[in-house]
């Protein structure tokens, strides 16, 4: 494993603690989202979740188009936050009454972000008070329970699924601003927006929405489950002047089986944003597996330009026998986040002497790079984490670490010498990613890199090796 001499210290908590996976939302994480909202003063039942996403969804917006369903021209209405009541509040942050002022902040409090843009603005305002407040709005809003209260609420109603959560839901997806949530979200969508084959009809609107973060989410959903006649749609977004929006509708279309995407996910690679491009060229990684290019993805435009001729080179050569038997798995969400995710999960049954959990976030082949070994059974495994676990840190120190980094294996392979290539060469390359992680050894400042190997999909996420910085160093 990691080595017995290493001293591990305790992880801080990545944002991704609570990263969602493909199956249903299990019993004791809705128990657990549940007792979260309860602690923060928010029902859980359908309508106090519906309510929640609605305060937190500024302003109104109507999808309107021909809905394929019924043929008809009706459109589908969701109402957010109302502008007016925001300023209203701002207003009231200024009147004669404390009590008035006070229940005024905390409304804005309980908004959240939407109620930012106009509380920055109350700033600017000559008075005091409002000036006071509204910067004690923007602290707490803030420093307040962050994007896991969010996350939570999404998975709730994702089990709850009252009557109208699709349309709430997609009317908040402009307002995410993380990608956790943004998983949750768009996973919560794929549940709730389709039934006996069809997309909601607000899923249908959304494709023709003035929004891009509307309609991404919609391509991705509608392309991935909808009707044949639905992902007609859906390909006409694949030419969408939104860089997002044309990789979420080759997304959804690849996870439905229809490759016509694929070219888009290619192009990609070369223009746009940086983010959009590795997304694109993590689910090409994913359906091209070993065939996958040895070019690396960058942000230098003359090594993108590379990546995207090998890609483009690939797509030619096998266009014609790609096997999309498990097409739908290759769309993940936030690979880095559910990687750093199973590490601190991992690292923490590991200095804590919690095999169980050590055993669950495991699997083989393993990869006991220090050793310089593949382990092909669970027997195996076992006996190397029953070794690891062994060891006590010493004067009941408490243990602490920090995740730096995340790198897909490709990348991470370059830098290893030549006999370790070999063996991490067996690995699934596309699915895994490297993290590293940094120890600090005792009470000095000395310090020591510690590096697990994480297969990501979407049926489950788990620690497929793993090496000491001092082992890597043996080896070079």
């Amino acid at each position: 494993m990691m080595g017995n001499h290493v001293r591990w210290l305790l992880g801080i908590m990545l944002l991704a603690a609570s990263s969602a996976q493909a199956d249903p939302v299990s019993p004791s994480q809705t128990l657990a989202d549940e007792q979260l909202l309860k602690s923060t003063g928010i029902g859980s039942d359908g309508a106090q979740l519906l309510k929640f996403f609605r305060k937190r969804t500024p302003g109104e917006y109507v999808l309107a188009g021909r809905l394929e369903d019924d043929g008809s021209n009706r459109a589908v209405e969701v109402r957010g936050a109302d502008l007016a009541r925001i300023e209203g509040h701002i207003a009231s942050l200024k009147d004669h009454s404390f009590w008035v002022r006070e229940q005024a902040a905390n409304e804005l409090i309980a908004i959240g972000l939407p109620a930012l843009a106009a509380l920055r603005q109350a700033l600017q305002e000559d008075d005091f008070e409002v000036q006071q407040r509204a910067g004690d709005c923007i602290r707490a809003i803030a420093h307040g329970p962050g994007p896991v209260l969010p996350a939570a609420a999404v998975r709730l109603l994702r089990h709850r699924k009252p009557e109208g959560a699709c349309g709430v839901l997609l009317g908040y997806v402009p307002f995410v601003d993380n990608e956790a949530v943004e998983e949750e979200v768009l996973l919560a969508l794929q549940a709730l927006g389709v039934r006996d084959g069809k997309a909601d009809p607000v899923l249908l609107s959304g494709l023709r929405g003035q929004d891009p973060e509307r309609r991404s989410a919609a391509a991705l959903v509608v392309g991935r489950s909808g009707s044949a006649e639905q992902r007609v749609t859906v390909r006409r977004l694949l030419t969408d002047p939104d860089a997002k929006v044309r990789l979420r509708a080759a997304q959804g279309l690849l996870a439905g089986r229809d490759p016509s995407g694929v070219p888009v996910l290619v192009s990609l690679l070369g223009e746009g944003p940086m983010e959009v491009a590795r997304q694109a060229e993590d689910v090409l990684g994913r359906l091209a597996g070993e065939q996958s290019p040895r070019v690396d993805l960058d942000a230098p435009e003359k090594v993108r330009k590379r990546c995207r001729e090998a890609w483009g080179a690939w797509w030619r050569g096998n266009k014609d026998r790609l096997d999309l038997a498990r097409a739908s798995d290759l769309v993940v969400f936030n690979s880095s986040g559910r990687a750093a995710d199973v590490a601190e999960r991992f690292l923490r049954a590991y200095m804590n002497g919690e095999p169980d959990i050590l055993h669950a976030v495991t699997d083989i082949p393993f990869c006991d790079l220090d050793a310089g070994r593949m382990v092909r059974t669970r027997v195996g495994l076992n006996r190397v984490l029953e070794g690891a676990i062994s060891y006590n840190m010493p004067g009941g120190q408490s243990p602490m670490f920090v995740i730096q980094n995340v790198f897909t294996l490709n990348q991470f392979i370059r830098t290893v010498p030549a006999q370790r290539r070999a063996l991490l060469s067996k690995l699934p390359r596309p699915e895994v990613r490297v993290v590293l992680v940094q120890i600090v050894l005792g009470d000095d400042d000395d310090t020591e890199s510690g590096i697990l190997f994480i297969r990501v999909n979407n049926t489950q996420s788990r620690v497929v090796g793993a090496a000491s910085g001092e082992g890597m160093r043996r080896s070079q």
